[in-house]
């Protein structure tokens, strides 16, 4: 008789009759890691622009650093990346998840963004990666990890963001 596992996608990891570990190969990490990063980097880019041209009529008639508060925005959005259901875009895409140690469940929110804070180390993240493929720092802070999940298109952001702001 098999055992009964844990983890919410257990079902699927019933392979030729026995349960299986699907470990996640390092390029796919490391590839979620630098593609969320980049992705990151463009909505940065395509909020910032705008503003940055705004900014610099606010600030010479109002002496406000709309500059400022712009790189505090594009932060905040890429420290909350991870905050539905444990995936970001890259994520969604590769088939990967934000996993609570304790509970082998998506991670909360508040672990998510904790999670994320160590993203000005990025490089530092990486390499980190190099040696730990499911485990960064940030995941260390957190009690995290990253597993193998459903890949998911990019069309379920929408909903999933209008649920979080009408439930919390």
């Amino acid at each position: 008789m098999a055992k009964k596992h844990s983890h919410p996608l257990g079902w699927q990891r019933f392979l030729a009759g026995t349960l299986t570990t699907i470990k996640m190969k390092l390029a796919t990490r490391l590839g979620s890691m630098i593609l969320d990063h980049l992705i990151m980097c463009c909505i940065g880019v395509v909020i910032g622009i705008p503003f940055f041209i705004i900014g610099f009529f606010v600030k010479r008639y109002l002496n406000l650093n709309v500059t400022f508060i712009v790189g505090i925005l594009v932060f905040v959005i890429y420290f909350c990346k991870d905050i539905l259901n444990g995936k970001s875009p890259a994520k969604r895409l590769l088939g990967l998840q934000v996993i609570d140690l304790k509970t082998g469940q998506p991670a909360s929110k508040i672990k998510t963004i904790i999670r994320n804070i160590t993203i000005p180390l990025f490089p530092l993240e990486v390499l980190y990666t190099l040696f730990s493929k499911n485990r960064r720092i940030g995941d260390l802070l957190a009690g995290t990890k990253v597993e193998i999940s459903l890949k998911e298109s990019l069309d379920t952001i929408p909903k999933e963001l209008k649920l979080l702001l009408t439930q919390g």
